[in-house]
């Protein structure tokens, strides 16, 4: 199965249960602005109430993360995008709270290896915003 799939079956497993979750990370990117070349996992964002009250689904591949663990960005789904994909509903951060996303996270020190990604990220977002003016 691959990621796609992965991210699918797992947003269908959490619509049944009522809940529409957040994708963010680089394979929320990735359907936000495409040109992420690798992306090793999928992460979700869940309310404080819907990550206690629900069984996630279990895959090594997929985290959850709930909203009020979220520093980095304010988490309101107002101001998401709300996108179905072959019956899977799930909200999405446009690609300027990527950016936004992606420059905070790249000034935390304790990023290590991983600033090297979000600059790269912070280009790719920014060439995206550029060409879509």
């Amino acid at each position: 199965m691959d990621m796609f799939d992965i991210f699918l079956k797992t947003v269908k497993e959490l619509n049944k249960q009522g809940i529409e979750p957040i994708i963010y990370g680089s394979f929320g990117l990735n359907l936000a602005i495409r040109g992420i070349e690798k992306i090793n996992d999928i992460d979700f964002i869940l309310s404080d109430e819907d990550f206690d009250k629900i069984k996630l689904p279990e895959n090594p591949l997929v985290s959850f993360t709930k909203v009020g663990e979220v520093k980095t960005i304010d988490i309101d789904k107002n101001n998401l995008d709300e996108k179905e994909m072959n019956g899977a509903v799930f909200f999405n951060l446009k690609p300027k709270q990527y950016l936004e996303f992606y420059e905070k996270l790249s000034k935390k020190e304790d990023r290590g290896e991983k600033m090297k990604k979000d600059l790269e990220k912070i280009e790719l977002i920014k060439k995206f915003l550029n060409e879509k003016q």
